[in-house]
């Protein structure tokens, strides 16, 4: 059998062998659970935003659900806003948040943004919440149903909140105050002090996304192609489609060369040069750890272990554009069926 032959057969094999090599316990090889280093367990349709990999622009998960991990906190951006994500409840589908700027060293609040949630993001207020109304630096004392913010007295002006419904319908602040931010608490953390409610955050719900209901039906996981703007369907045998594992192909390994060949101007005829390209533009990390004892004394070695240079580099899943394979399989394929015959 000749190299490139030899070479193209295992590619193809790779969609039988992904399916039956993969972990039973997790069908969606590409959408892994993670835990942060504070114990935060991240799942779809969250995904480790410190995890990504801008070589590879695709990721499983929602847009804009991507969380950053650190020693601390796992920070979650919204309308441009950092909060901490104290915890993720899969079951009910709602998180519970913490504006990281909300209060300073002296539990005092110093929330100066209103979150502003879009109607196209699937994430909402919880009805667990409870809303504070904060009006800052106000020149005159405003009603007496307003709680004084004695921590920010400054220079004769003062700062109140009403807690939502109890605030007068005529309430006249323009001119008086300097700025009005509705805060969002956990309903009943405002019996234990206005910081500590604003410290312990507020509960949002996520509902499907509109761009992911397609993918979710067919029960696939949606994802999301930053370089090509597009979402993804991440499905259950380890494909991945477009909007829904239902009636599609998958994204393929040959047209996605016949892309970079038309990409590059440069047609490229036969199937030596089309892979060399491929790696090529893939340049590997390490060193290929192929003894000559598994290679043999033939044309297809080279194929091979310039393969194995960039997926041994990995240590794991990586895709030929959407396909996923590893070191370990293609060996296992190269070696076991033709290598030895």
């Amino acid at each position: 059998m000749c190299p490139t032959q030899l070479f193209f057969i295992s590619l193809l094999l790779l969609f039988i062998i992904n399916s039956s090599r993969a972990d039973n316990t997790a069908p969606f090889g590409y959408c892994p659970s993670s835990v942060c280093d504070n114990g935060l367990n991240i799942s779809y349709p969250f995904w480790r935003l410190d995890k990504y990999n801008s070589a590879s622009p695709q990721y499983c998960g929602y847009p804009g659900f991507g969380i950053n991990c650190s020693q601390t906190d796992s920070i979650l951006y919204i309308s441009d806003d950092s909060f901490n994500v104290t915890k993720i409840d899969y079951d009910n589908l709602s998180l519970t948040v913490v504006d990281i700027d909300g209060v300073d060293h002296r539990g005092c609040p110093r929330v100066h943004h209103n979150l502003t949630l879009n109607d196209d993001f699937p994430l909402e207020y919880s009805k667990l919440d409870l809303y504070l109304n904060f009006y800052y630096n106000c020149t005159v004392s405003l009603p007496d149903s307003a709680y004084p913010l004695d921590c920010l007295t400054s220079r004769g002006n003062n700062s109140y909140f009403y807690v939502g419904g109890h605030e007068p319908e005529d309430l006249k602040w323009y001119g008086i105050c300097e700025k009005k931010v509705v805060v969002p608490v956990m309903d009943g953390g405002f019996n234990r002090g206005v910081g500590t409610a604003i410290g312990e955050g507020f509960v949002l719900d996520w509902q499907i996304a509109k761009e992911c209901r397609k993918c979710e039906a067919s029960e696939g996981r949606c994802g999301y192609h930053n370089s090509k703007h597009e979402s993804l369907c991440f499905c259950n045998d380890g494909t991945i489609k477009f909007d829904t594992c239902e009636s599609q192909g998958a994204f393929p390994f040959f047209p996605v060369l016949r892309e970079a060949e038309r990409d590059s101007g440069r047609p490229h005829q036969t199937g030596k040069t089309r892979i060399r390209y491929f790696i090529n533009h893939h340049p590997p990390e390490a060193e290929p750890r192929i003894s000559s004892r598994e290679s043999p004394n033939c044309s297809r070695a080279t194929l091979l272990s310039k393969l194995f240079q960039l997926l041994d580099a990995q240590k794991q899943p990586i895709p030929l554009y959407d396909d996923s394979v590893t070191f370990d399989t293609l060996h296992l394929v190269a070696r076991n069926r033709f290598l030895t015959k």
